[in-house]
């Protein structure tokens, strides 16, 4: 339909979130942030599904700015937002390594006592992962700990690469320990984030031990962690194990 023929129509709020909702799934986010515009000054009254939908449109479309200049926009109507409302925002942050907007995001989700999930935790660990800050991480993993949302392979993975980021290995190993005490399953990126932590800190030993300790458990790695541990093993001057493992590296192909 062109805007003629929508203006020829007596729309409702239900009209605009299905058409919002369809440009969300097709990409066409200018569209949904054009429609939901028409809504704001209009007499319909703005509801969390259409600004959801039109936040989801910005977000899959990767327009953060435009995703967060819309949360702005929302927070200062009468919309009360939900779960996702917080999610989606926090997503568009953790994009755009923008970890200042997506803590105060996350402060205002608290204050509106909306419950938090581990979609909305992922999303902020990995924007403070993103911005070095190995604290902030750490601080929601303490806090999320003590409440009933679980952390997952995700939640780990991007609070581990933060510690690394920020030197703090011990901190990383402390981490893994958690997971292994909470049956979270992990991989060949856990172990990338372990041994980069412990080879930027200038752990050669704890990488190579690390290293080993996974062989033995049968995970199946990948370069970035044999490139890391030889990188480790080259920084300890240990160059005959830098040599192993490249030759290791070279028979798996």
């Amino acid at each position: 339909l062109s805007w003629h023929e929508l203006h020829s129509y007596e729309l409702n709020n239900y009209h605009y979130s299905a058409v919002i909702d369809a440009c969300a799934r097709t990409s066409s986010w200018k569209k949904a942030l054009e429609l939901f515009t028409v809504m704001a000054p209009s007499e319909l009254e703005l509801s969390v599904v259409t600004f959801n939908a039109t936040m989801s449109a910005c977000q899959k479309a990767g327009e953060w700015q435009q995703a967060l200049y819309l949360f702005g926009e929302v927070t200062q109507s009468n919309v009360e937002l939900d779960q996702f409302s917080f999610s989606a925002a926090i997503s568009a942050c953790e994009k755009a390594a923008e970890w200042e907007k997506a803590s105060w995001i996350y402060t205002i989700m608290q204050r509106s006592k909306v419950k938090s999930n581990t979609i909305t935790l992922n999303a902020a660990i990995s924007a403070f992962e993103k911005g070095g800050k190995w604290e902030n991480a750490l601080q929601l993993c303490n806090v999320v700990s003590q409440s009933k949302v679980e952390l997952d392979l995700i939640s780990f993975n991007a609070a581990i690469s933060a510690c690394g980021k920020g030197g703090e290995w011990e901190r990383a190993l402390q981490l893994f320990s958690v997971m292994a005490r909470d049956n979270v399953d992990h991989g060949a990126i856990t172990l990338g984030a372990l041994v980069s932590a412990c080879e930027k800190s200038g752990k050669w030993g704890e990488a190579v031990q690390l290293f080993k300790d996974f062989v033995l458990s049968e995970i199946v790695l990948n370069v970035v962690v044999y490139n890391t541990t030889i990188s480790a093993c080259e920084k300890g001057d240990n160059w005959e194990k830098a040599l192993h493992l490249f030759g290791a590296m070279s028979v798996l192909g």
